[in-house]
């Protein structure tokens, strides 16, 4: 529940009675309407807050006995808001990986085709992005931005709708790379776009904050549930556009 100023103490729960197992290895995706609590989600594993009530576990260890920083160093956050620094491709890149090579910056470029654009630049690697990343498109940042999260090997990645900005071939071809190149890693994607939905070994679908159904997402699919109907929704909308 999100404290409110003024006199009233709180508002209604954001999410309550949600309880599931995310598989190490696995690539489970968190998805539900607009407003069903899925970004609040993604950022209570990352503890920039705390739940009310209940725990949240990253193995064994309650997560709210973990330094939120180191939490946070640890498993990267991809998200559509995009933080891109006034300074150059490969610094911003390198802010995922200090040390990281030319060769490597240029490997996850090429895993998110950027390597192209960035190459055709004057100053490659070392051109300057200007504020809030301004000389490059939405859809370029949000693919450099999830570059420099592939580039910390991390075990963990979380994904809040980081092919927002990307045309629908272009963001089944990068998931498809992420899979390769990370087979190991834990994959939680917070999305609306069910495109893809098959793909992922798990579906969490929340509804009104709380968890509505849980499962692989052929099953969820074959049943007249939550999935089924934002599935059947979606296939509406782009039809009717």
């Amino acid at each position: 529940t999100y404290p409110q100023s003024g006199k009233q103490a709180s508002s209604r729960p954001t999410l309550q009675d949600v309880s599931f197992t995310i598989p190490a290895g696995s690539w489970t995706a968190i998805c539900g309407a607009t407003g069903s609590g899925q970004s609040t989600l993604a950022r209570l594993l990352l503890r920039y807050w705390d739940v009310d009530s209940g725990q949240i576990l990253l193995g064994d260890l309650p997560l709210a006995q973990l330094d939120p920083q180191a939490i946070r160093l640890a498993i990267p956050l991809v998200t559509q808001r995009i933080h891109i620094f006034s300074a150059s491709i490969a610094e911003n890149l390198r802010l995922g990986q200090p040390d990281a090579s030319e060769e490597q910056l240029w490997q996850v470029l090429k895993t998110v085709e950027l390597d192209q654009a960035i190459k055709g630049l004057p100053a490659g690697l070392n051109t300057r992005v200007g504020r809030y990343g301004g000389a490059l498109s939405g859809g370029q940042r949000q693919r450099l931005s999830l570059a420099r999260a592939l580039l910390t090997d991390s075990p963990v990645l979380v994904l809040d709708e980081f092919t927002a900005h990307l045309e629908p071939a272009l963001a089944a071809r990068i998931r498809q790379r992420v899979r390769e190149i990370r087979p190991q890693a834990t994959i939680i994607e917070i999305t609306h776009t069910l495109r893809q939905i098959e793909a992922a070994d798990q579906v969490l679908v929340l509804s009104g904050g709380k968890l509505a159904e849980a499962g692989e997402p052929k099953q969820l699919l074959a049943q007249a549930g939550e999935l089924a109907k934002l599935y059947a929704h979606e296939k509406e909308a782009a039809f009717t556009l």
